[in-house]
């Protein structure tokens, strides 16, 4: 059996990465939302509201698929706020954002969510307030509803296989 070799992608900007993660679900190496394990002295949790094209695209193998994406990398989203649009398009499921000691943060976890009005893409939304009672037009106003884990970690805290 012969195995397939994983393409590695150097780049300068941050949000380049949410081009070529696209670009893997696009070449077959993606078939399922991943863990992200950030590792930085950002977060990159910064909240883009609004986008001229929507992050979405009709056909994850269609025409312009991969031109749309690389639109919005480079003319939508910038070095701070391109991991959260990669939740929303499924590309994200947990986000593991490893920070070096002299930082001073707090490690600690949480559950956010975001999603787009009506699904469309362009209008983002974040930690919407939603409890068991919600009322269900929320919902419709919010279909592409995405929640994801967000864990903060000194990098000197990080398990190993032998812990």
């Amino acid at each position: 059996m012969k195995s397939k070799s994983i393409p590695l992608f150097i780049f300068d900007e941050h949000n380049e990465a949410f081009y070529y993660w696209h670009k893997a679900r696009h070449d077959g190496y993606l078939n399922e939302p991943l863990d992200l394990f950030h590792i930085d002295a950002h977060s990159d949790m910064d909240r883009k509201s609004k986008l001229r094209r929507s992050i979405y695209h009709s056909n994850h193998q269609g025409d312009k698929y991969l031109e749309h994406y690389e639109d919005i990398s480079k003319n939508e989203l910038g070095i701070s706020n391109f991991i959260l649009p990669a939740v929303l398009n499924g590309i994200i499921r947990n986000i593991y954002f490893i920070f070096p000691k002299w930082r001073g943060f707090k490690s600690g976890r949480k559950r956010i969510n975001i999603s787009s009005a009506f699904g469309e893409g362009k209008v983002l939304k974040f930690d919407l307030k939603i409890e068991k009672d919600t009322d269900p037009k929320v919902y419709k106003a919010f279909p592409d509803l995405t929640f994801v884990n967000y864990s903060m970690l000194e990098i000197d805290r990080i398990p190993n296989r032998n812990s």
